[in-house]
């Protein structure tokens, strides 16, 4: 994929990465990331994560936004949700990165509703930097997420839509619930 200025961008597992590392740093909570390559054409990758404040979800969605844009010259495709601030959703076209207060997240359940992917193993560590892909991930086989590793991840309460009964080749209807 090209950047506006017509040059290569980082492939999306990279750029996935580095949205979850632009997380990290603002110190949201239960970071994921879902390889969905396998599960539909639409997007590569969910980066999903866990705010505190209203605040904190707009200073990480404008990070992302800045170094996507600038350092990247990645081109956002849409922004959703911005102004309420329950879940914002930035689309860079094959990441999609869900940032959600913790009610609107556990309520929505992404995790179960896209459960045919694959989580990515993250670490903070990683700096987005050419040739770093391979040596980011965790060799001891520990946790991808601050959920996995505490423990503490809840069970949703409502999980609607099911991932029973949910078309993962349609990925619209879990956005127009928003």
């Amino acid at each position: 994929m090209k950047t506006k200025n017509g040059q290569k961008l980082p492939d999306s597992k990279e750029r996935a990465l580095l949205a979850a590392k632009l997380i990290a740093e603002r110190k949201c909570k239960e970071i994921k990331i879902l390889d969905l390559r396998k599960v539909t054409q639409y997007f590569d990758f969910f980066v999903i994560a866990t705010g505190t404040s209203r605040r904190q979800l707009h200073a990480v969605s404008e990070e992302i936004d800045e170094v996507f844009e600038k350092e990247l010259g990645d081109v956002r495709r849409s922004v959703s949700g911005y102004v309420d601030s329950r879940w914002i959703v930035l689309d860079y076209d094959d990441v999609v990165i869900h940032l959600f207060d913790p009610e609107t997240r556990e309520y929505y359940a992404l995790e179960d509703l896209w459960g045919k992917g694959t989580d990515v193993p993250f670490n903070s560590d990683f700096t987005g930097k050419k040739g770093e892909l391979e040596q980011h991930a965790p060799t001891d086989g520990s946790a991808s997420s601050a959920a996995e590793t505490s423990g503490n991840s809840p069970e949703p309460a409502v999980k609607e839509p099911s991932s029973e009964n949910s078309s993962v080749e349609n990925p619209e209807s879990a956005s127009e619930n928003q």
